[in-house]
């Protein structure tokens, strides 16, 4: 029986707690929600989970600042909280290691046996070359493909579907014309002149009805740009609920049918992908998180659609997506 790989790494789970307005301590659900979510498919019979090797310090510095790598690395409390919210320790910085790791594994995987990879880790999408942002330390989807695709003939495609624009990622990549971006979101976390630049797909969505409007669009710029390598930022918080983002209309059988849009091309076009957990936030806000039975169902039906179409079957001609 085939089963999908999901790569995941416990030190994940052992950085500090948060210290909320209250002087409460408790994780953050982006730091948490990889560990709820591993209790939930370590019995899975469907699912294979793989611990990941963590990255070196040096594979941050070609993405990221030496500055800012080193500040974050050597301790600096004060930039840790002002871009992360959380108590800077030896296994924060640790967990960043991971992290990427957890991404490169899983890329390194989905291109070598064609087939789609799960990651139990956070992506960073804003997190830009001098500072983090948005509970955002490191951009490690471009650290991992800055790795991965040394000396390597990938196309890659971010297909960001988090509820915010991956301002991080357009600002890193915008000198790399190899990689490309496909990003329906529904808020700007920052400045929205700074994407001005970007020749990327990108579209704002106002409802149910225009995301799936854009989303529908996926196909064709599959065809146009013929990827051979996804990284899908899977974000939930496009639910109409979710404390940070919403998107008007999108309930859950919303989501479950745009991650069965997304693994289904994979699957039709032979595209090996990868996909990460993204943003989604439950509905407390300063709490122990004890409501977060929702979040981790709309990640966990991500889980579930990949399940259906990660057993790719005979190899499309190479030249198939760009002549369809």
């Amino acid at each position: 029986m085939h089963k999908l790989s999901v790569y995941f790494h416990s030190y994940l789970w052992s950085i500090k707690k948060h210290t909320g307005t209250k002087g409460n301590r408790y994780l953050l659900d982006m730091d948490a929600k990889p560990k709820w979510l591993y209790d939930v498919l370590k019995s899975d019979s469907k699912k294979k989970l793989k611990k990941a090797k963590p990255l070196k310090i040096e594979d941050f510095y070609k993405v990221h600042s030496k500055k800012y790598v080193d500040s974050i690395f050597g301790g600096n409390q004060r930039e840790v909280k002002k871009y992360s919210w959380i108590t800077w320790s030896n296994g924060f910085v640790r967990s960043q290691l991971y992290t990427s790791g957890i991404v490169f594994d899983a890329i390194t995987n989905a291109y070598k046996n064609k087939t789609i990879v799960g990651c139990l880790a956070v992506e960073g999408h804003h997190a830009k070359k001098n500072h983090g942002s948005g509970f955002c330390t490191f951009n490690h989807p471009i650290v991992a493909l800055n790795k991965f695709v040394t000396n390597k003939s990938a196309k890659p495609l971010i297909i960001d579907l988090d509820c915010h624009l991956g301002d991080g990622t357009l600002e890193l990549i915008k000198n790399n014309k190899n990689i490309k971006v496909f990003d329906i979101y529904g808020l700007v976390h920052n400045n929205e002149k700074s994407i001005s630049h970007s020749n990327q797909m990108l579209k704002k969505a106002s409802n149910k009805k225009t995301y799936f409007q854009y989303l529908n669009k996926l196909e064709d710029y599959i065809k146009q740009i013929n990827p051979n390598l996804i990284l899908y930022i899977a974000g939930v918080d496009p639910y109409v609920n979710d404390r940070y983002g919403g998107i008007p209309g999108i309930d859950i059988e919303s989501l479950k049918r745009r991650d069965e849009i997304v693994f289904k091309l994979s699957k039709k076009y032979q595209i090996p992908t990868v996909f990460t957990l993204g943003g989604g936030y439950v509905k407390y806000p300063d709490l122990n998180g004890n409501k977060r039975k929702t979040l981790v169902t709309l990640h966990k039906n991500t889980f579930i659609a990949a399940s259906k179409y990660s057993q790719f079957g005979s190899i499309i001609n190479s030249n198939h997506a760009k002549n369809c």
